[in-house]
């Protein structure tokens, strides 16, 4: 169901031709990211850099390399449950906490697509994700590292929770000419 929901979004967000993403719904994220998933070598990191570069591919940017060093400061960074209000990491991350079901139980396809829901926002000019999405799909990004843990409290949710992290090499001012210069145009 939640890729069937997910493909039906991605559909809308690609008018007119249809998003192509990696399916990765079989990468599960149980617990917080570990050495493997840090270094690159994971079928979830590696996961989430395909479903990133199909991405940037749609929007005329080219393809980031995983970062290790990167992902070991978002892993830094996450582990504190304070990602979001009290880090000081610029304009270069891209950030989710949220849950789903009776425990942190994610995919890669699905952590990533929520960053991507931007993508329809700024293709008609404006919105609440904009910001993350276009960081991701800057031109001149050249590596990504992310990171992941579960378990950290959100306000007053007392569900479980999963906070995503992946910071990129290159800042951005966070600046609407900035974005409009450095995020190239749609092309599916």
């Amino acid at each position: 169901m939640k890729l069937a929901l997910l493909v039906s979004a991605l559909a809308a967000l690609a008018a007119p031709a249809v998003a192509q993403v990696p399916d990765a719904s079989a990468v599960r994220l149980t617990g917080d990211s570990t050495a493997e998933d840090v270094a690159g070598t994971s079928a979830a990191s590696k996961a989430i850099l395909d479903y990133h570069n199909n991405l940037r591919s749609q929007w005329s940017a080219p393809a980031v390399q995983w970062d290790a060093g990167l992902a070991k400061q978002a892993q830094d960074a996450v582990n504190t449950c304070q990602v979001g209000g009290n880090q000081n990491l610029g304009w270069q991350t891209w950030y989710w906490a949220g849950s789903w079901g009776s425990r942190p139980r994610f995919t890669a396809t699905e952590a990533s697509a929520y960053w991507a829901r931007g993508a329809d926002a700024h293709k008609t000019g404006g919105g609440s994700n904009t910001d993350s999405f276009a960081i991701g799909v800057w031109k001149n990004q050249e590596a990504v590292g992310c990171a992941w843990k579960s378990g950290c409290k959100r306000g007053d949710w007392n569900g479980p929770t999963m906070t995503w992290l992946c910071l990129y090499d290159n800042q951005w001012d966070g600046s609407d000419a900035n974005a409009k210069e450095n995020v190239g145009p749609f092309k599916g």
